[in-house]
């Protein structure tokens, strides 16, 4: 029986973040509609992916999904069955990251230009 494997992998996402934080990806913050009682996010473009990540009382907590330019989409859950079929510990993109790295990546995030919602 073949496992299914997400069609963007978390290590794909985090080389994207990671060329974030290190100014090799520009990164452009998408704004969108308040609506109450969604949940906070960011949202940005980078590498031809766009990416929306969690907040936690304003800081970055998980990746929720990402789509690549190619139409490839993949969501927390997706990545979180795949590893619960597998029986591996579950892991986010922002997981593989670094403590210095998270810190980083909310900081670029807070200063990127923004654009509103296409």
């Amino acid at each position: 029986m073949r496992e299914e494997i997400p069609s963007i992998s978390l290590i794909e996402v985090a080389d994207v973040l990671r060329r974030v934080i290190r100014g090799q990806a520009a990164a452009t913050v998408i704004l969108g509609p308040y609506a109450p009682g969604k949940e906070p996010e960011v949202r940005f473009v980078a590498d031809g992916f766009i990416i929306s990540i969690y907040l936690e009382a304003g800081f970055l907590d998980y990746v929720e999904w990402a789509e690549a330019a190619d139409g490839r989409y993949c969501a927390f859950d997706d990545w979180y069955q795949v590893a619960m079929k597998a029986d591996l510990e579950f892991t986010d993109p922002l997981e593989m990251l670094s403590e210095k790295e998270r810190a980083v990546l909310q900081r670029v995030l807070t200063e990127a230009p923004s654009a509103p919602e296409a």
